[in-house]
């Protein structure tokens, strides 16, 4: 957990303390994570926590900056990725393989659960889009705030 800590929280000020010598810099893209939502992210435990914080801390540390330096940032809150060549599970690889040999889909709960779902196509281009303003948490692509 200490690792964990070390290496985003400090990680990011090194990052965001490199950009701040790039006079050409267009934008800072940061990668925090959905669960910054805490205990209303999905099956949060004490060392996923510690991991959520310390993304929180990456968020507030660009948007700090932001507002201190004129540094162009942007956090981004990925949600269940999916798509060609993903690795590990995931509720969409498992209802695909489920789907292809015809079995039933297993839905967890009692059905009204609601996740968010990006395709690894839609985040490689909220990456990268063309936006105007100082600092967007984005979401999703259908909702990109400007904060």
């Amino acid at each position: 957990m200490v690792r964990t800590l070390r290496v985003n929280v400090i990680g990011t000020y090194n990052v965001l303390e490199a950009a701040k010598m790039l006079p050409q810099l267009e934008r800072l893209v940061e990668f925090s994570t959905s669960e910054v939502f805490g205990m209303h992210a999905y099956k949060v435990d004490e060392a996923r926590w510690t991991y959520a914080v310390s993304k929180l801390v990456g968020e507030h540390s660009c948007h700090a900056y932001c507002y201190a330096f004129d540094l162009p940032t942007v956090s981004l809150r990925p949600f269940n990725i999916y798509g060609p060549g993903q690795v590990g599970g995931g509720a969409i690889k498992a209802f695909v393989q489920k789907a292809i040999k015809n079995e039933n889909l297993t839905v967890h709960g009692d059905g009204s659960q609601i996740r968010a779902w990006c395709y690894v196509d839609d985040l490689v281009e909220i990456t990268f889009f063309e936006k105007k303003g100082r600092f967007y948490l984005c979401v999703s692509r259908s909702s990109p705030q400007y904060v």
